[in-house]
Protein backbone atom coordinates (compact mmCIF):
# COMPACT_ATOMS: atom_id res chain seq x y z
CA UNK A 1 0.00 0.00 0.00
CA UNK A 2 2.85 2.60 0.54
CA UNK A 3 4.78 1.45 -2.65
CA UNK A 4 1.30 2.62 -4.33
CA UNK A 5 0.69 5.44 -2.64
CA UNK A 6 4.31 6.82 -3.27
CA UNK A 7 4.33 5.63 -6.92
CA UNK A 8 1.40 8.00 -7.30
CA UNK A 9 2.65 10.95 -5.93
CA UNK A 10 5.90 10.44 -7.86
CA UNK A 11 3.36 10.42 -11.00
CA UNK A 12 1.70 13.37 -9.55
CA UNK A 13 4.58 15.20 -8.67
CA UNK A 14 6.18 14.74 -12.73
CA UNK A 15 2.85 15.49 -14.03
CA UNK A 16 2.62 18.59 -12.37
CA UNK A 17 6.43 19.71 -13.11
CA UNK A 18 5.52 19.51 -17.12
CA UNK A 19 2.45 21.54 -16.29
CA UNK A 20 4.08 24.00 -14.89
CA UNK A 21 6.79 24.04 -17.52
CA UNK A 22 4.36 24.26 -20.30
CA UNK A 23 2.85 26.85 -19.17
CA UNK A 24 5.98 28.68 -18.77
CA UNK A 25 7.33 28.18 -22.14
CA UNK A 26 3.56 29.56 -23.42
CA UNK A 27 3.21 32.58 -21.39
CA UNK A 28 6.88 33.41 -21.86
CA UNK A 29 6.57 33.67 -26.32
CA UNK A 30 4.83 37.22 -25.68
CA UNK A 31 6.38 40.28 -23.45
CA UNK A 32 4.19 41.31 -21.09
CA UNK A 33 3.70 45.08 -20.84
CA UNK A 34 5.62 44.90 -17.40
CA UNK A 35 8.57 43.83 -19.55
CA UNK A 36 8.85 46.47 -22.30
CA UNK A 37 7.98 49.74 -22.86
CA UNK A 38 7.64 49.91 -26.62
CA UNK A 39 4.80 51.94 -28.69
CA UNK A 40 4.11 51.33 -32.23
CA UNK A 41 3.00 54.88 -33.74
CA UNK A 42 1.35 54.63 -37.57
CA UNK A 43 1.07 57.89 -39.35
CA UNK A 44 1.13 59.81 -35.99
CA UNK A 45 -1.69 57.57 -34.42
CA UNK A 46 -0.35 54.80 -31.56
CA UNK A 47 -1.50 51.84 -32.84
CA UNK A 48 -2.23 48.54 -30.23
CA UNK A 49 -0.03 45.57 -30.94
CA UNK A 50 1.60 42.95 -28.76
CA UNK A 51 5.54 42.31 -28.93
CA UNK A 52 7.32 39.00 -29.39
CA UNK A 53 9.57 37.96 -27.03
CA UNK A 54 12.81 37.35 -29.08
CA UNK A 55 16.47 38.86 -29.44
CA UNK A 56 15.32 41.38 -31.91
CA UNK A 57 12.26 42.63 -30.18
CA UNK A 58 14.80 43.37 -27.27
CA UNK A 59 17.36 44.96 -29.89
CA UNK A 60 15.02 47.08 -31.56
CA UNK A 61 13.93 48.38 -27.79
CA UNK A 62 17.55 48.93 -26.97
CA UNK A 63 17.82 51.27 -30.07
CA UNK A 64 14.47 53.04 -30.38
CA UNK A 65 13.15 55.71 -31.15
CA UNK A 66 13.25 54.35 -34.50
CA UNK A 67 11.74 56.38 -37.74
CA UNK A 68 10.73 54.50 -40.87
CA UNK A 69 9.19 55.90 -44.03
CA UNK A 70 7.71 53.01 -45.26
CA UNK A 71 6.59 52.12 -48.93
CA UNK A 72 4.03 49.86 -50.24
CA UNK A 73 5.33 46.24 -51.60
CA UNK A 74 2.98 43.68 -53.69
CA UNK A 75 -0.37 44.87 -52.72
CA UNK A 76 -0.44 43.62 -49.41
CA UNK A 77 2.37 44.79 -47.23
CA UNK A 78 4.73 48.01 -45.40
CA UNK A 79 8.24 47.88 -46.02
CA UNK A 80 11.01 50.35 -44.53
CA UNK A 81 14.67 50.28 -43.64
CA UNK A 82 15.45 50.30 -39.86
CA UNK A 83 18.58 51.88 -41.16
CA UNK A 84 20.81 48.85 -39.65
CA UNK A 85 21.13 45.07 -39.25
CA UNK A 86 19.89 43.82 -36.40
CA UNK A 87 20.00 40.39 -34.84
CA UNK A 88 17.24 38.00 -36.64
CA UNK A 89 15.90 34.24 -36.31
CA UNK A 90 13.89 34.02 -39.44
CA UNK A 91 12.34 30.99 -40.67
CA UNK A 92 9.73 30.13 -43.13
CA UNK A 93 6.06 31.66 -42.22
CA UNK A 94 3.04 32.52 -43.92
CA UNK A 95 1.86 35.96 -42.56
CA UNK A 96 -1.56 37.43 -41.69
CA UNK A 97 -2.87 40.57 -41.62
CA UNK A 98 -1.17 42.42 -38.52
CA UNK A 99 1.83 40.45 -38.39
CA UNK A 100 5.01 42.98 -38.12
CA UNK A 101 8.20 41.13 -39.28
CA UNK A 102 12.00 41.69 -39.63
CA UNK A 103 12.94 40.97 -43.38
CA UNK A 104 16.58 40.31 -43.99
CA UNK A 105 17.62 41.48 -40.98
CA UNK A 106 17.58 45.05 -41.30
CA UNK A 107 13.69 46.05 -43.04
CA UNK A 108 10.40 45.92 -40.88
CA UNK A 109 7.65 44.67 -42.98
CA UNK A 110 3.83 45.57 -41.76
CA UNK A 111 1.17 43.08 -43.48
CA UNK A 112 -2.41 43.61 -44.07
CA UNK A 113 -2.48 40.81 -46.31
CA UNK A 114 -0.75 37.70 -46.45
CA UNK A 115 2.42 36.09 -47.35
CA UNK A 116 5.25 33.36 -47.39
CA UNK A 117 8.76 34.05 -46.88
CA UNK A 118 11.59 34.02 -44.43
CA UNK A 119 10.86 36.13 -41.47
CA UNK A 120 11.73 37.07 -37.87
CA UNK A 121 8.47 37.70 -36.20
CA UNK A 122 8.44 41.11 -33.89
CA UNK A 123 4.49 41.66 -33.02
CA UNK A 124 1.25 41.84 -34.34
CA UNK A 125 -1.24 44.60 -34.60
CA UNK A 126 -4.43 44.50 -32.46
CA UNK A 127 -6.40 45.43 -35.68
CA UNK A 128 -9.15 43.83 -37.64
CA UNK A 129 -8.38 43.44 -41.79
CA UNK A 130 -10.53 46.22 -43.06
CA UNK A 131 -8.80 48.84 -40.09
CA UNK A 132 -5.40 47.32 -41.11
CA UNK A 133 -6.07 47.86 -45.10
CA UNK A 134 -7.25 51.16 -44.17
CA UNK A 135 -3.88 52.29 -42.32
CA UNK A 136 -1.84 50.35 -44.78
CA UNK A 137 -3.17 50.32 -48.05
CA UNK A 138 -1.69 53.49 -48.97
CA UNK A 139 1.78 54.10 -50.85
CA UNK A 140 3.18 55.07 -47.82
CA UNK A 141 3.21 55.37 -44.63
CA UNK A 142 5.72 56.88 -41.35
CA UNK A 143 6.02 54.13 -38.31
CA UNK A 144 8.00 55.07 -35.38
CA UNK A 145 8.69 52.84 -32.63
CA UNK A 146 9.10 54.87 -29.13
Amino acid sequence: MIKKCFSIIILLIIFLSSCIENNYIKNDSIIKDEKIDMKLIIDEKEINCTWYDNDSVKEINSIKPIEINMNIYGGFEQVGSIGKRIKSDDENITTTPGDIVLYNSSNIVVFFGKNTWSYTKLGHINLSEEELKELLNKPSINLKIE
